[in-house]
Order: C-alpha cells, then sequence, then structure tokens
C-alpha cells in the first residue's frame, strides 16, 4: 500500500508522476515492476485499443463494458492512469482514448476510495496526467466521464467513426449497465482500501469537494478546473 501521506511514499508517487510523462521511461520500468499485469492493461503492439484517464473518471464502467459488449476476446489497455500510457498508443498508431471528468467529481471520487491519498498529490495527479497530453489533443479521441456512464454504446460508435475500427456497441440498457456496475461493485472489494457504502462514499464526495474550494488546495483546484475547460470542446466532437 503506498502511503502517499508518508514523505518517502510522496517522493516516489512524485517521481512516478514525472516518469509518466514519458514512455521511453515508464515502460521499461512498469515491465520490470508488474511483469505479470504489464501484457494485459499496458498498451503494447497486440493492443487493440487503448483507454486511460485519471481515476475516477469512468476507467472501469468504460473497460467493463467494452469488454462485455465485443462478440470475441479483444486486447484493450487501460488503468495505467499516467499520460505516458496515452503516447504509447499513439506511437504505436492505436486507436487512443482520453477519458476526462469534472475535477472536483473525480478528484473527490478519487479520495474517497482511497485513504492514503492527500487531496494535494490528488490535484497534482489531476495536472499530471492532462497537462502533458494537451499538445497531442488532435491525435487522439476525448471522451466525457457523463458519455461513458451516459451511452457508451454512442462511445463506441464514436470510436469506430474516428479510427476506421468495427468495435461491437454496447447496448446501454438497464440490465446491461446493473450486470457492469455489479462487476465493479466487486472489483471495489477486491481493489480499493476503502469499500464503505454507496450512500456514505457519496456524503464524504461532497464534504471533500467543499474543502477543496478552500485553501491550501484553491489554486491547485483552479489549474485543475482550467485543464478540463479547455479538454471539454474536445470531447464533444463527433458527439453527434
Amino acid at each position: 500500500m503506498l502511503r502517499y501521506k508518508n514523505p518517502i511514499w510522496r517522493g516516489i508517487v512524485r517521481l512516478r508522476r514525472w516518469i509518466g510523462c514519458y514512455p521511453g521511461l515508464y515502460y521499461p520500468l512498469a515491465r520490470w515492476v508488474k511483469p505479470r499485469t504489464f501484457p494485459w492493461v499496458f498498451a503494447s503492439s497486440k493492443s487493440e485499443l487503448v483507454v486511460d484517464a485519471y481515476p475516477g473518471s469512468g476507467n472501469t464502467f468504460c473497460f467493463i463494458a467494452f469488454e462485455s459488449a465485443q462478440k470475441r476476446p479483444t486486447t484493450m489497455a487501460h488503468h495505467v492512469h499516467v499520460p505516458a500510457q496515452i503516447l504509447r498508443g499513439l506511437q504505436l498508431n492505436l486507436p487512443t482514448v482520453m477519458l476526462i471528468r469534472d475535477p472536483d467529481e473525480a478528484i473527490s471520487s478519487n479520495l474517497a476510495r482511497w485513504s492514503h491519498l492527500t487531496m494535494h498529490e490528488a490535484l497534482l495527479d489531476y495536472i499530471g496526467f492532462y497537462k502533458p497530453l494537451w499538445e497531442y489533443r488532435n491525435d487522439f479521441l476525448s471522451v466525457h466521464f457523463d458519455d461513458v456512464v451516459g451511452d457508451f454504446g454512442a462511445v463506441i460508435e464514436r470510436i469506430n467513426r474516428r479510427f476506421g475500427t468495427s468495435f461491437h456497441p454496447f447496448e446501454h440498457t438497464d440490465e446491461n449497465v446493473a450486470v457492469c456496475w455489479g462487476r465493479m461493485k466487486k472489483m471495489e472489494v477486491s481493489n480499493w482500501d476503502r469499500n464503505v457504502p454507496h450512500e456514505e462514499r457519496n456524503r464524504e464526495k461532497a464534504k471533500l469537494v467543499e474543502a477543496l474550494k478552500r485553501p491550501p488546495y484553491a489554486c491547485l483546484r483552479e489549474e485543475c478546473c482550467a485543464w478540463y475547460a479547455k479538454y471539454l470542446p474536445f470531447t464533444m466532437e463527433e458527439a453527434g
């Protein structure tokens, strides 16, 4: 468990944030640190689709819904949460999708899941993911969290139009969505360190958002909001 509140781990996390901007540095290290998961979640020549984002931006729903909709086994790179994943997808000329969510919602969701994460580091992580990718914004597809959870079938159709792929669209019915949320809850139990009831987590998120708006976090939050606002028009392109 990474304890960001520990100065040593905080230094390691900041080093990861810097290395995570450079595929040439991050990928060899990731292959060494996570040899078992590397072939499945990291972008490679075998990947058919790359999707990543800041945590709490629809990554898990996207992965589960996409996987469940396909009529054949597919390889999707996902859940790395560093810009190097997106950049690696572009280097390999793979269909690459970046998800984004309102920073208040994404950061509070992330904080509510992980007790070891500080507000300061969570804000820096949000900026650290989206800022390095800005100059490449025309090379990948930007998708908003609301579209992922609202009509993921339409998102897959956008991916197909943009990249010339033929992925099977997700049927965004109440039944299919419920199945996805059920799988997500099982993942919560096994992966998160704070498996609190949904209602309690929502109450905590509301308190966290208010805290983010006050000093000493307000300035970093404003920068997060500025990056979110810059990307927002790109999430609307080809949405119709």
